[in-house]
């Protein structure tokens, strides 16, 4: 599974649990520090994905925004096509999923 299949992958999983998704194409383009995360998600809570297809490793930038982002108290997460085989991203956007009471008509 390549990173643009597993990114499509997420987005599904996103849209099926209600979860609101949002994709940064290319941080490399971004001025300021490099390595945003790829997916943003807001549903009961806040939190922020890497997507790698297998063997793929971080840059420093991106390793930079982990550690700042998880200090904040935001979830960060490193998604690889084994997460998904394995229902771990699954699993997150059932738990990201928002109450249906607080969703807005």
């Amino acid at each position: 599974m390549t990173e643009a299949q597993l990114l499509a992958q997420v987005e599904a999983l996103a849209d099926q649990h209600n979860v609101i998704f949002m994709h940064n194409p290319d941080s490399r383009r971004t001025h300021g520090l490099r390595g945003f995360p790829d997916v943003v998600l807001c549903g009961s809570e806040f939190a922020c994905a890497e997507l790698k297809a297998i063997g793929g490793t971080l840059t420093q930038g991106q390793v930079e925004w982990k550690y700042r982002i998880i200090s904040s108290g935001v979830a960060w997460y490193l998604w690889t096509p084994r997460e998904y085989e394995s229902g771990e991203i699954e699993r997150v956007m059932s738990a990201l999923a928002p109450h249906p009471s607080r969703v807005p008509a």
